[in-house]
C-alpha cells in the first residue's frame, strides 16, 4: 500500500536526534506519531483564533492563516528566525522520514507553503513528504521550483498516483 512505498523512498529514514534533544518530542499526538518540531507551538496558536491576526500571512479579515513547512539542510536555522517573525509553521528536520510525524495540524489550512533553507530535499523526498501530508489530511502544498520564483503545486490525486 502507500505506506510501504513512502517508507521505501530513497533518502528517507534517519533518526531525530536533534529533534528529541531540543525537548520538542510532542510524543504520541495522533495514532502514535509525534508532532513535528514546533508542533506544540502551532497547536496552541491554532487553538486561539482571536490571536491569528498577530501572525504573518493571516488574511485581512483574520479568519484564515498561512501555514508554512520549513525544509532543507538549514531548516533548524530558518525555524528559529520564523519564531521571531511570528510565522506559523512546522518543520521537517533534514534527513527525517516524514511519515513518522503527525501532520494533521496542517489539514484544513491549505495550501501549505514550503520554505526551503540550504540544500533542498530531492524530488523523491518531496514526493514522500507530499504523500505523508496527504495521508494526514492536507490536500495541497506549494513549493518553490527554484530561484526564478516559480512554484510547484502538489495535489492529493497526483501524490496518490505517485505512491501507487
Amino acid at each position: 500500500m502507500i505506506d510501504k512505498k513512502i517508507a521505501a523512498a530513497p533518502g528517507i529514514g534517519q533518526t531525530a536526534k536533534h529533534f528529541i534533544s531540543r525537548g520538542n518530542s510532542n510524543s504520541n499526538y495522533g495514532g502514535g506519531k509525534q508532532l513535528p518540531p514546533y508542533g506544540r507551538r502551532l497547536q496552541v496558536a491554532l487553538s486561539r483564533s482571536a490571536s491569528w491576526p498577530d501572525y504573518s500571512g493571516t488574511s485581512r479579515d483574520g479568519k484564515h492563516v498561512s501555514l508554512y513547512l520549513i525544509l532543507g539542510s538549514g531548516a533548524w536555522k530558518r525555524a528559529r528566525k520564523a519564531v521571531a517573525s511570528r510565522t506559523l509553521f512546522l518543520m521537517l528536520p533534514p534527513g527525517e522520514d516524514p511519515t513518522q510525524y503527525d501532520w494533521s495540524l496542517l489539514a484544513g489550512h491549505d495550501p501549505i507553503i514550503t520554505l526551503v533553507e540550504g540544500v533542498p530535499p530531492t524530488e523523491d523526498e518531496y514526493n514522500s513528504l507530499a504523500a505523508a501530508l496527504v495521508l494526514d489530511g492536507v490536500t495541497r502544498f506549494l513549493r518553490s521550483a527554484g530561484g526564478d520564483g516559480r512554484a510547484v503545486r502538489h495535489l492529493s490525486r497526483e501524490v496518490v498516483r505517485w505512491a501507487e
